[in-house]
């Protein structure tokens, strides 16, 4: 199957896909960053293809950065002293990525990068407002934050 089949141009390369992740199943929207409509973004799409092949060994260490994010952010808004029920306590990857649901990637220009970059876009059930951004740079997670560092 030809992975870039499908994908239109809207100042990006644009499509829904189907991808399983951390056993579930996801509708998400997909972006290839790509300056040309006339140019196939070959960079992207490799980078694309590797990643969706790796996530099922990618998923755990997201959730552990995930989880590591959590807890800062739950002890920042001070719920590890009063507790809210919105952020439950998690103390294990498996669990908080169970509260995850994947709803983007991106794909940015590769030029930019070093090593295979891959964006994430998560909803979370406990911030339902900012949801969850991973940035994946090679096969190491570079950055987690709110769901705007992945866009």
């Amino acid at each position: 199957m030809n992975i870039f089949e499908g994908f239109e141009y809207y100042g990006a390369w644009l499509k829904k896909m189907n991808v399983k992740f951390a056993d579930n199943d996801f509708e998400v929207d997909v972006q290839l960053n790509g300056y040309d409509e006339e140019e196939k973004p070959e960079k992207e799409i490799v980078a694309l293809e590797s990643f969706l092949s790796e996530i099922d060994s990618i998923h755990i260490k997201i959730g552990d950065a995930v989880l590591k994010y959590y807890q800062n952010r739950r002890t920042d808004l001070g719920y590890d002293v009063e507790a809210n029920p919105s952020y439950p306590e998690y103390t294990d990857s498996e669990s908080v990525i169970k509260t995850l649901s994947l709803i983007g990637i991106t794909i940015p220009d590769q030029e930019d990068y070093d090593e295979r970059a891959v964006f994430l876009v998560f909803d979370c059930e406990w911030d339902k407002e900012n949801g969850v951004g991973v940035r994946l740079v090679g096969e190491d997670v570079d950055e987690v934050g709110i769901q705007g560092i992945a866009l």
